[in-house]
C-alpha cells in the first residue's frame, strides 16, 4: 500500500477527487457509497472525456488514507465506531485544532 502517500498514484487521485465531492463533515461509509452509488454519474473522467476506473477500496484502506492527510482531521464519533471526519479550512494552522483521539 505504498499508493497512499504517493500524490501520482491513480488510486491517490481518485480518493482524492472523492474527497473533493464530500461535504465539510463525513464518515468513511459517505465516502464508498460515493464510490458506489455516483461514480457513475459524477465520477472523475480522463482527457479524452472517458469515466476513469474505479477501484475497490476498504474502509481501512480509506481511513489509513485520511491518516496521512493534513487537510482532514477527525471530529468526533457517532454512533458504533463511526468516525466523523471534517475537512479543513485552508487557512486553518494544523496546530489550532484540538485532535480527538478515537
Amino acid at each position: 500500500m505504498s499508493w497512499l502517500k504517493n500524490s501520482n498514484s491513480q488510486k491517490y487521485k481518485q480518493l482524492e477527487y472523492v474527497l473533493s465531492k464530500m461535504e465539510k463533515t463525513f464518515t468513511v461509509a459517505d465516502f464508498q457509497n460515493f464510490l458506489r452509488y455516483s461514480w457513475e454519474t459524477h465520477g472523475q473522467m480522463d482527457s479524452r472525456n472517458r469515466l476513469r476506473k474505479i477501484y475497490g477500496f476498504h474502509g481501512y484502506t480509506i481511513t489509513t488514507w485520511l491518516k496521512y492527510r493534513d487537510d482532514v482531521i477527525k471530529s468526533g464519533k457517532g454512533s458504533g465506531h463511526t468516525i466523523i471526519y471534517e475537512k479543513r479550512n485552508k487557512n486553518e494552522n494544523v496546530d489550532d485544532r484540538p485532535k480527538i483521539d478515537v
